[in-house]
């Protein structure tokens, strides 16, 4: 089968871990499901939104806080393939879309949210702020409350006593405001037992443990977000793997990848190999690109029109299903989670980004000046996949199909907090996430390139206009 030879590393080696388990590796997750291709669909019914909603809805952290039971308070990362993330995440699920229905209460101003990450409760984060419009449509609440926050960013569950009347409060961050909403459907006891429950599990099982900044004294660092997760206890290094990755040489000329990407209508193609040793695919209204290195460029060729460019929910349904019907027909267990959601000043689209995850740890790619048709002259982080979308149909995408996967080094690394150390002033930096993370680099020929930091692990420090500084982390 060519999934097996084209992405067999991926298959095979597609787990971001570390000997005994022991990676510092925050969740970053989403489980991808069949969905339709690229074909405009005239109408919505709800069976076709499950897929999409694994996706979109998919939270690529979830996190468990004791409240601070044990004198210091203590965040639980959730492994993404265990039971208790299906059950929290579905738990959340349910949540959203009383975000999305249930008018809030109150609002608060953002300095509060590093207080209430202390609380006792369940935390929910999305990479990108999710439009309470999308959230609306994929849970089946279409008509948002007045004062409704503009959508949803991190959703922390919190079980309260609210003047001797207890409760289940959700306070959804949005925009630098937070919004707290009274949940209709569970109440006080049967979260406290499901936090209780799982927080007796965690503690039990968890080799990671966090704080925030804010807890940690987030005075002597200003700019960074209160609840920016740091390891302070516990054991101070983890195992990491040494990640390699390989341009899938030779599977431009295999039918079968044609028939994934092009679909039925591939027949519409004609087939040729442009100035760049690019295999092209063209019809009157599309245009692939193939090239060595594994970048895919999709164009759909009449300019589109501001009137086609609706709502950013049926823009992300035509995304979605676009990404899906090539993820999980040729990437195996390579997964990938939306990233960003941009309304283009252009007023006939909206850009949507997704990045590979394995096994809670993000991928990274980095364009140098000699990739082939690196988006700027300077190179710079890529996407794994920008595409842009309206109403009617995809408008064009740029996907890195690479394959990733493992030598059999492995190295300890150092993953306290003092350990992160780049090279200048950190309580100058405005920081919103620090986590452990791999880059890879998107070179020009078919032989894979290169590794920066030589395939070794590094913090991935994210500013809060989503730009990210790599740093290495210290050998243990």
């Amino acid at each position: 089968m060519l999934v097996a030879l084209l992405i067999s590393s991926i298959v095979q080696a597609g787990v971001l871990w570390s000997e005994n388990n022991e990676s510092f590796t925050p969740p970053f997750v989403f489980v991808p499901a069949a969905n339709p291709g690229p074909a405009v669909r005239s109408s919505r019914p709800q069976a076709d939104l499950s897929g999409i909603a694994s996706v979109v809805l998919n939270p690529w952290r979830v996190t468990v806080c004791d409240g601070g039971t044990y004198a210091q308070t203590a965040h639980f990362p959730i492994t993404r393939n265990s039971e208790l993330f299906s059950t929290l995440n579905a738990r959340c699920r349910a949540f959203f879309a009383e975000a999305a229905s249930i008018a809030p209460v109150t609002e608060l101003p953002a300095e509060q949210w590093g207080g209430l990450v202390s609380s006792r409760g369940i935390l929910a984060e999305f990479k990108a702020d999710i439009p309470l419009e999308v959230v609306g449509w994929l849970t089946g609440r279409d008509n948002p409350p007045q004062n409704a926050p503009a959508g949803i960013n991190k959703l922390l569950i919190l079980p309260e006593d609210d003047a001797g009347v207890q409760g289940v409060y959700l306070y959804v961050l949005s925009n630098d405001r937070i919004y707290r909403i009274l949940s209709a459907s569970s109440n006080f006891f049967d979260i406290s037992k499901l936090i209780n429950d799982s927080l007796a599990e965690l503690d039990a099982d968890a080799s990671v443990r966090y704080m925030t900044i804010g807890e940690v004294g987030g005075g002597r660092f200003p700019y960074f977000a209160p609840d920016v997760f740091c390891t302070v206890e516990g054991p101070k290094t983890s195992h990491f793997r040494r990640i390699r990755y390989a341009s899938p040489v030779g599977v431009r000329d295999n039918s079968e990848l044609e028939n994934i990407i092009l679909g039925s209508d591939i027949h519409s193609y004609n087939r040729s190999v442009d100035f760049d040793d690019a295999l092209v695919f063209r019809n009157v209204t599309s245009v692939y690109r193939l090239y060595g290195n594994g970048l895919m460029e999709y164009s759909h060729l009449p300019l589109p029109q501001p009137a086609d460019k609706g709502s950013v929910a049926a823009a992300l349904e035509n995304a979605a299903a676009y990404v899906l019907n090539i993820e999980t027909r040729l990437l195996g267990s390579a997964e990938l989670a939306l990233s960003g959601v941009y309304d283009m000043e252009s007023d006939s689209q909206y850009r949507f980004t997704f990045d590979y995850i394995i096994e809670g740890t993000p991928v990274y790619f980095w364009a140098g000046q000699a990739a082939v048709n690196a988006p700027d002259a300077g190179g710079g982080r890529q996407n794994a996949v920008s595409i842009c979308a309206n109403a009617n149909r995809v408008l064009s995408c740029r996907w890195i199909l690479v394959d990733l996967f493992f030598s059999s080094e492995s190295k300890p690394f150092r993953i306290y907090f003092d350990s992160v150390d780049v090279g200048r002033n950190m309580t100058d930096m405005a920081v919103s996430d620090i986590s452990a993370a791999y880059v890879v680099e998107l070179a020009a020929g078919e032989d894979g390139g290169g590794e920066i930091f030589g395939g070794w692990p590094v913090w991935a420090i994210t500013a809060p206009d989503g730009a990210v500084d790599m740093v290495r982390l210290s050998e243990g």
